[in-house]
This record gives C-alpha cells, sequence and structure tokens, in this order.
C-alpha cells in the first residue's frame, strides 16, 4: 500500500526540521536531530519501580525494572538503532519502557561506544560484553539466565542478530530469543533489492545515509563480515526463536524478510510482521504513528510469550 498520511505527515516534519543542516552535516549536528526527532515524535514513557543508570563489565547501560514483576525476572537486553553513530539510551527510552512494561520484562539498554570515535568492532564487543557479565552473574542480578533475550532496532537489531550467532557458536550460553526490529542485516549497501531501489531516497532512512553509518561504524573493515552482516552467515540453524518485524516504506524491509525466512528455514521458530504503510524508525516515534505502536505492542505480546 502507499505511505500512510501519519507518516507522510512525519516524513514531511522531518525534512523542515532537517532543512537547516549542511550537506554535509557533523556527526554532532546529527546528534542532536535525532534527539529533535525523539522530543517530537516520541509517546509519553511509562512508569517503571526503577530505573538506573550504571556501570557493567566496564560498560554503561540503563536499567529497567517494571512494577510488579516476578524474580529471578526475565531479561531483555537492548541494543539502540541510531546507524551505529547517532542513536544513545536517551532517544530510545521510551521504547525501552514499553517494552519492559508491556512486556514483563527487566531490559538493560547498552550504551555501547558510537562511530566514528570508536568503529567496529567496539559496539559488538560492548553488547556481548554487557550480555555474558549478566549471565555468568544471574543470580547476583537476580535475572532467570534461562530467559535471557538479545534485541534491538535497525543497527541495533543487527547487534543483537551478531550476538546470537555468536552466542550459538561459543556454545556458551542459550538465549531464550532475539527481538528483530527492522534490523539492518546487510552492512554491503549496493541498491540490489527492490526496497533498496524503491526507498533509496525520500523515506526518512536513505541508502546515502546508510551508506555514510556504516562506512563510520565499519572504517574499511570487510562488510561482507558477519559481523558486520549477519544476513551472510552460512548456516542459521540452531539460532533462537526471532520476532522479526520490518516496515513497508523502509529500504531495509528485503534483508529483514530474507533473513526471517531463511532463519525460518533452517528451523528456527520465527514470528515475521510486514507493517504496512509506515517507515523506518517508526517504534521511536509511537507518539505520532499508529504503525509504530502496533510493533511496540506486538514486540512486547511476543516477549510475554517467549519468557513468561
Amino acid at each position: 500500500m502507499s505511505l500512510d498520511i501519519q507518516a507522510r505527515r512525519v516524513l514531511e516534519h522531518m525534512a523542515r526540521m532537517g532543512a537547516h543542516l549542511p550537506l554535509q552535516p557533523s556527526v554532532e549536528q546529527l546528534r542532536a536531530l535525532q534527539h529533535e526527532r525523539t522530543r517530537v515524535f516520541a509517546g509519553t514513557g511509562r512508569e517503571m519501580a526503577r530505573v538506573e543508570d550504571r556501570t557493567i563489565a566496564g560498560v554503561g547501560v540503563r536499567w529497567y525494572r517494571p512494577e510488579d514483576i516476578d524474580t529471578p525476572s526475565p531479561l531483555l537486553i537492548y541494543c539502540h538503532g541510531g546507524g551505529f553513530v547517532t542513536g544513545d539510551l536517551d532517544t530510545h527510552d521510551v521504547v525501552c519502557r514499553h517494552l519492559a512494561d508491556a512486556g514483563r520484562v527487566q531490559v538493560v539498554a547498552v550504551d555501547y561506544r558510537r562511530a566514528p570515535e570508536h568503529p567496529f568492532p567496539a559496539a559488538l564487543e560492548d553488547c556481548m560484553s554487557v550480555l555474558t557479565a549478566l549471565y555468568h552473574d544471574a543470580d547476583g542480578f537476580d535475572i532467570d539466565p534461562e530467559r535471557i533475550i538479545v534485541g534491538g532496532d535497525s543497527a541495533g537489531g543487527s547487534l543483537a542478530a551478531v550476538m546470537t550467532q555468536q552466542m550459538r557458536d561459543r556454545a556458551e550460553l542459550a538465549l531464550a530469543g532475539q527481538l528483530l526490529i527492522y534490523p539492518c542485516t546487510r552492512g554491503d549497501v549496493a541498491p540490489d533489492s527492490p526496497s533498496r531501489r524503491q526507498h533509496a531516497e525520500g523515506y526518512g532512512l536513505t541508502l546515502a545515509g546508510m551508506r555514510w553509518y556504516m562506512e563510520a561504524y565499519a572504517a574499511g573493515h570487510d562488510l561482507y563480515d558477519v559481523r558486520l552482516s549477519p544476513f551472510y552467515t552460512a548456516d542459521p540453524a540452531g539460532l533462537p526463536p526471532a520476532f522479526l518485524a520490518t516496515a513497508e516504506h523502509d529500504l531495509l524491509r528485503d534483508e529483514g524478510e530474507v533473513y526471517g525466512w531463511r532463519l525460518a528455514r533452517h528451523g528456527v521458530m520465527v514470528t515475521q510482521k510486514c507493517y504496512p504503510g509506515t517507515i523506518h524508525a517508526c517504534i521511536c516515534m509511537d507518539g505520532v504513528l499508529d504503525r509504530g505502536r502496533e510493533m511496540l505492542a506486538d514486540a512486547a505480546h511476543w516477549l510475554r510469550l517467549y519468557t513468561n
């Protein structure tokens, strides 16, 4: 279907918000714009029993504990989106609060090091450090080690997908699931799929923007490395159950859908849905996009099913 009216209005507003930027904005300007979009488009954050900024394994995290949750409790380790460059704990605070409350899980959002100051593999190393530290001291953190899920959106979805592959290969722990929200599964940026060609410009995330983000993060590393492109894993068998959401008018749509189909063909339990009429980053715009709210609700419902 065509863009829905809400997404169209958001794109028009985004164009006005970015009109003052130079042709080649600085990293600081892009990060400030991301925060401004969050302020304008995000919904109201849900109340938590406790929200705490702390450090785990030398990495900053924000820990969300909802009201009246059983202990030891299930845990979602969340990796924020933003092209490995612009997102942070604050841009995804509303998202994490919603998933914690409606999903009935504790959420640990990882404040991983960002490019270009800290290129690949810094972000992945930080997320893996938090995951392994929490697993190995699950009793101390009052979490159930058999109910740990990793998740994220966009670049964070890529990190989550890679984490599941690495943990399977290490045989170190069995994750309960992976929550992948319009994940970037291919770091290579060739316009070789229908969604990349059809949505290369004019839909928020552009192909040129994606290329810039990946170049900043990869810093010359092979973009076909499965740690940058989980899509290219040789064998997806043995990965944990997945929730995989895509947006119809998103250049990442096809690679997300095909990745989900590959998982399913190799015996992975996959809950997959493409949300019509909407755009990339919609869950961070739940204050103005019905589809963003729907995607968040579906993700939280899946979390309840796989952790409670």
